[in-house]
């Protein structure tokens, strides 16, 4: 490291600069670091100033931070109306039902046979699908409630002040290489992020934008 007062370079155990006796900071000066395709790791505590940071094709100079001007825009915003406490509770009830007339097809057969069933009952095909898409729904309608936002490939749902349902969908432009940006989840540190992903490179043209604006 280096005194801030003189400039002398001293070792990272010494309090003192041996040249002034100038309390040290660890502070790491006039830095250059270039990445490429390797990772950067800067371990333990100090300042990084007036350093340039070159990763690819990009430069990140001293203590400032690189900051992007790009906008969503909504292409489509269809109001719904229904809201979603009441997609909830139907789809609740409409499970529960069906998972009660299966429960009740199944004591019949057992102790009836399967030709005390009424021919004129639902194919359990359509049961299962049934139970399937309101388990869906479910789903939806409890993270509307929680987030007031849901997003499936390709569109996604909101929900406006008076609580009803948005059919939207959002895009944007790259502000790198100017190529349109799709809205997608990313694995970030393990986490499902809602992201704009460039359609040239989706692996470095990476943006998370808050979806609470939108």
């Amino acid at each position: 490291m280096f005194c801030s007062k003189c400039g002398t370079e001293s070792s990272t155990n010494n309090k003192l600069c041996l040249k002034c006796g100038a309390t040290l900071n660890p502070t790491i000066k006039e830095n250059n670091i270039q990445a490429n395709d390797k990772n950067i790791n800067i371990i333990g505590n100090g300042n990084l100033s007036n350093a340039n940071i070159n990763i690819n094709d990009y430069n990140i100079q001293g203590e400032d931070s690189t900051n992007f001007d790009f906008k969503i825009t909504e292409t489509l915003n269809y109001k719904i109306p229904i809201k979603p406490l009441w997609t909830f509770i139907a789809s609740l009830m409409s499970l529960i039902t069906t998972i009660l007339k299966l429960l009740y097809d199944a004591h019949t057969i057992m102790v009836q046979g399967y030709s005390a069933l009424n021919q004129h009952d639902e194919n359990p095909i359509l049961i299962f699908f049934i139970i399937g898409i309101s388990v869906i729904l479910i789903h939806i309608s409890k993270r509307l409630i929680q987030t007031n936002f849901f997003w499936l490939k390709g569109f996604g749902l909101k929900v406006d002040q008076n609580e009803f349902i948005h059919l939207i969908n959002l895009t944007g432009t790259c502000p790198i290489c100017s190529r349109n940006l799709s809205i997608k989840y990313v694995n970030i540190n393990s986490i499902p992020t809602l992201c704009a992903v460039c359609t040239k490179n989706p692996d470095q043209h990476i943006f998370i934008f808050d979806y609470t604006n939108y």
